[in-house]
């Protein structure tokens, strides 16, 4: 089965895909897309709701082809999912918030079982970008296992996509899909 998702808008080709594996038993479906990014989203998606999933260009376009008769991975589960906003702690002062952060990061690398995910929204995506005092932790707790996600919107909206630092760009669906899965913890 092809799904051409070619124009649509974040976080469409994940619904779309979505939909369209819900719709057969079984089998391969190929969604055609036109950026790398998409194409990562659709891919992650089906990779989480534990189907094969690889990603070839076409031209100037992107094919994410999902083999659902194949389980690559189960869902994820498990571990806390942190929803950072800001780039501080708290509503007080600016700079004890900004401390606290960073300690709250830290302390996470410490813990005996890290977080499954950290998503960066709003203001929060200034921690996974160049310059932040934060990258290098953020680095250790990918390596820890967490995946560090940030929002496209929210890079795109100050300007940071292309300074991303750390983890990789999301999408709504996704950050909608992971917090509603409950266990979160919002900064």
């Amino acid at each position: 089965m092809l799904l051409d998702c070619r124009g649509l808008a974040c976080p469409f080709p994940v619904v779309k895909t979505k939909r369209a594996l819900e719709d057969i038993d079984s089998g391969r479906l190929e969604c055609l897309v036109d950026t790398k990014e998409a194409a990562e989203n659709v891919g992650a998606y089906a990779k989480r709701a534990g189907f094969d999933a690889r990603i070839h260009p076409e031209g100037e376009a992107f094919k994410v082809l999902i083999d659902k008769t194949a389980c690559a991975v189960s869902p994820s589960g498990g571990g806390c999912v942190y929803l950072v906003t800001g780039r501080r702690v708290g509503q007080g002062d600016p700079e004890l918030g900004r401390a606290l952060m960073a300690t709250f990061l830290y302390t996470l690398t410490e813990l005996e079982n890290p977080p499954c995910c950290l998503i960066f929204m709003n203001e929060g995506v200034f921690l996974t970008t160049e310059g932040s005092e934060q990258v290098d932790v953020l680095k250790a707790l990918e390596e820890a296992g967490a995946e560090v996600l940030s929002c496209g919107t929210c890079l795109d909206f100050y300007g940071l996509r292309e300074r991303l630092s750390v983890g990789r760009v999301t999408n709504m669906y996704e950050i909608s899909e992971r917090v509603s899965l409950g266990n979160t913890v919002t900064l």
